[in-house]
């Protein structure tokens, strides 16, 4: 970088003083043209006088002591005023200023980690994904450094106190600065191009794990040739868990539930017209007695309420949020009675719906193939769509009158899947203004799901925050991509209630958790025994496991809840089993 300055510097100089001395030549013979060269005119021209001349008009400071009296002259000195302010100042800063200005930013940005770090993670490259994984390391107590090439992502991150360095991460000299030889994993999350490059450099360097974010499904084996340990496909995991979202309904075994305690697993029910739920409150529905299940939580529009009242009344398009053993959970599907509205919409040909065939939509079509599911699938894009074997509507995914022609009046679901945001939120509108009663699942990238929530639709599934929690999982405890976190903004942890903690052989009414902190017990774990019927009078024993369900606010309170944050906290976090997707 120095360098590069020096020698601008040096060009810069060496056009300034050609310039100056091809229009003293210039002034000089215009002089002496005009006779002004003669003493009686009263001014000495000469190479003195000429360089003189040459600086004051190209700076336009004019003293007007000496000047042209002939045309010719005259329309010389206009030309030395117009290049003068071009190359004096046009030149400065694209050549000194801004590489001076640029070396000094980057000199002020961290290029290197403390030299102790280790047993860390390497992140290449930030995102808005990135920007979800920082949250779930942060929050697991994990180390990593952010590697990104962009001066000003660097300084954002610096400032916001998160360890980063400045650098090209395909670099090795760079993987060196981020103590590549003492790190547990790297992660690659540029162009798939990039991401090829780093992970050579990263296989020379050290045999550490290295996860790829693939950006397009057809380059995978590339990076897996290039070392890559794992290849993650944050679009097509995505399409996957939304295809098995859209065919749940039809098939007889739960999709989605996610096991936190032996035989303990926790789900979401949408709630589809003509289920019997409707218009009843949880304490009329009575899903306990009924099926041995719990509520926990239960979505309307867009709204997320955790340990609901038995006053609350359940509403179509709902989504309930159920923990149960798999027989409990069977029957609680069973009751709210998806596959007869789904054999119902089937016979009046009422199909799905899929906007978008990109990664994301082509991974939602194969798994409503696997279903035997009718559907209709609407892009831009003709040439992607002929000859796959099902139907579909050329046109804007956006647009009412290609939505209509696709049967979105008539859809039992929409599946919204287009790759921009803005183009997904405005075809939710669309989506349910023709059709106030289907359900509607859309994807997103950024986490914007509450504006998507409020343009209509009843699922939403953002990439960015599925596959920050999906890698964050993946670094730290060697699971497989397949192992999908499934929800999002509510977590479920674990805890250890060591010996001699507080809490120990107190009940849940005492410690009264969920006002102090807003968090629940949703279940406890003792000697290979699960409880899931949680009550104020449900007592605590020594080295029992708890299973905690809160926001991440919540969460963290409940850490520091009973000195949590002692060197020696009674209570300690086992397992991080997810978010809530939504």
């Amino acid at each position: 970088m120095v360098k590069n300055i020096r020698r601008s510097i040096l060009i810069y100089l060496t056009v300034i003083i050609a310039i100056v001395s091809i229009y003293s030549l210039i002034f000089l013979f215009l002089m002496f043209k005009e006779g002004q060269h003669i003493p009686s005119q009263m001014v000495n021209v000469d190479p003195v006088t000429a360089v003189y001349w040459v600086i004051a008009t190209m700076t336009t400071v004019g003293y007007g002591d000496v000047y042209f009296i002939g045309e010719t002259g005259r329309i010389f000195s206009v030309i030395a005023a117009i290049s003068g302010v071009i190359f004096l100042f046009g030149l400065l800063f694209p050549l000194v200023l801004t590489p001076w200005l640029d070396a000094r930013v980057k000199s002020l940005l961290p290029t290197r980690v403390p030299s102790k770090l280790s047993d860390h993670l390497i992140i290449c490259g930030y995102s808005p994904m990135v920007e979800s994984l920082i949250e779930e390391l942060e929050h697991q107590k994990t180390l990593f450094v952010v590697v990104e090439r962009d001066e000003m992502i660097v300084k954002d991150l610096f400032e916001k106190g998160i360890l980063c360095i400045h650098g090209d991460p395909s670099d090795k000299d760079t993987l060196d600065d981020a103590n590549i030889r003492t790190a547990n994993c790297l992660i690659t999350n540029e162009s798939d191009e990039m991401d090829a490059n780093t992970i050579l450099t990263a296989r020379e360097m050290s045999d550490l794990r290295i996860i790829a974010i693939l950006e397009d499904l057809s380059k995978r084996g590339y990076l897996e040739y290039a070392g890559a340990s794992d290849v993650i496909a944050p679009k097509s995991i995505l399409g996957s868990f939304i295809g098995r979202k859209a065919v749940d309904p039809t098939v007889s075994h739960l999709v989605g539930a996610t096991e936190f305690l032996k035989d303990i697993e926790i789900i979401e029910f949408p709630i589809y017209p003509e289920s019997e739920l409707i218009g009843k409150s949880l304490r009329d529905a009575e899903i306990r007695k009924r099926t041995g299940c719990n509520i926990i939580g239960i979505w309307a529009g867009g709204e997320f309420s955790l340990n609901p009242q038995p006053a609350e009344v359940v509403k179509s398009n709902s989504i309930l949020l159920a923990v149960g053993t798999e027989a409990q959970l069977l029957k609680l599907k069973k009751l709210v009675q998806v596959r007869r509205f789904w054999n119902r919409a089937m016979e009046r040909k009422e199909r799905l719906v899929v906007v978008g065939y990109g990664d994301v939509g082509k991974s939602i079509v194969d798994e409503l193939k696997r279903a035997h599911a009718e559907f209709v699938v609407v892009d831009r894009n003709e040439d992607v769509l002929s000859g796959k074997g099902f139907d579909y509507v050329v046109g804007d995914g956006s647009n009412e009158e290609i939505l209509v022609k696709a049967g979105v009046v008539s859809a039992a679901t929409i599946i919204i899947a287009l790759n921009i945001d803005t183009d997904a939120i405005f075809a939710t509108l669309v989506a349910r203004t023709l059709n106030p009663d289907a359900i509607i699942l859309t994807r997103a990238n950024a986490p914007i799901c509450n504006k998507i929530y409020r343009a209509g639709a009843d699922y939403v599934a953002s990439v960015s925050i599925v596959v920050g929690q999906m890698v964050a999982k993946l670094a730290v405890t060697e699971h497989k991509e397949d192992v999908v976190i499934l929800y999002e903004g509510i977590e479920i942890e674990k805890y250890h209630v060591r010996k001699g903690s507080p809490f120990a052989g107190k009940t849940l009414e005492e410690l009264d958790i969920r006002s102090n902190v807003g968090c629940t017990v949703i279940g406890i774990e003792k000697e290979g025994r699960t409880v899931t019927d949680i009550r104020g009078n449900t007592t605590i024993e020594e080295d029992s496991i708890l299973a905690i369900i809160g926001s991440k606010d919540q969460i963290r309170k409940f850490e520091e809840y009973e000195d949590m944050r002692s060197k020696s906290p009674e209570i300690v976090m086992i397992d991080k089993i997810g978010e809530i997707f939504r």
